[in-house]
């Protein structure tokens, strides 16, 4: 039986309306499910990078990247283990405010797990960390006891570990 890893896929696409679901679709059919999945516009006019986490099998992850490539909005599909790329992912902690013992308290344990204080107001403050899903979830642990009253982290943003820019590898007459 095939061993199942993490796996990161960045496809480089077309930002038209419609692509996040001809994506999606493309797991949805394979019944793999996407940990973690953020979109966001490249240094490219027009063209939007998906970064999609995933936990599948070798054979299971080269399948997705064939099929993405059929999609017509996609110009490139990268496949990467965590060895391959830089990654992280970032939280915001909203954290009840009762009296300045608190806030000092909170101030110091994010200083010392190299978060910061991204807002601060008398009755709540909003904690920002950014790293790895250990490290956020490690921090989470943390200030769970001190009431929190919101919590979000974003999904992976990933980038190649290599010299080349996404412009190498688009295909030619691509803006």
């Amino acid at each position: 039986m095939n061993k199942k890893n993490k796996y990161t896929i960045s496809a480089f696409v077309q930002n038209s309306a419609g692509i996040l679901n001809r994506i999606t679709i493309v797991f949805t059919r394979r019944k793999i499910n996407i940990e973690s999945l953020t979109v966001s516009e490249t240094e490219r006019k027009g063209i939007s990078r998906f970064t999609v986490v995933v936990n599948c099998t070798e054979q299971m992850v080269n399948r997705l990247q064939q099929q993405l490539n059929k999609v017509i909005e996609v110009y490139k599909v990268f496949i990467s283990e965590d060895k391959d790329i830089i990654f992280n992912e970032i939280a915001f902690f909203k954290m009840q405010v009762k009296n300045k013992a608190a806030n000092e308290k909170l101030q110091k344990i994010a200083d010392s797990n190299n978060a910061r204080v991204a807002h601060a107001s008398a009755k709540f403050m909003v904690i920002e960390k950014t790293g790895s899903k250990e490290d956020i979830t490690s921090l989470f642990y943390i200030l769970e006891p001190y009431n929190i009253l919101e919590f979000i982290q974003s999904g992976r943003i990933a980038i190649l570990k290599n010299e080349e820019g996404m412009s190498d590898f688009l295909p030619e007459g691509v803006i």
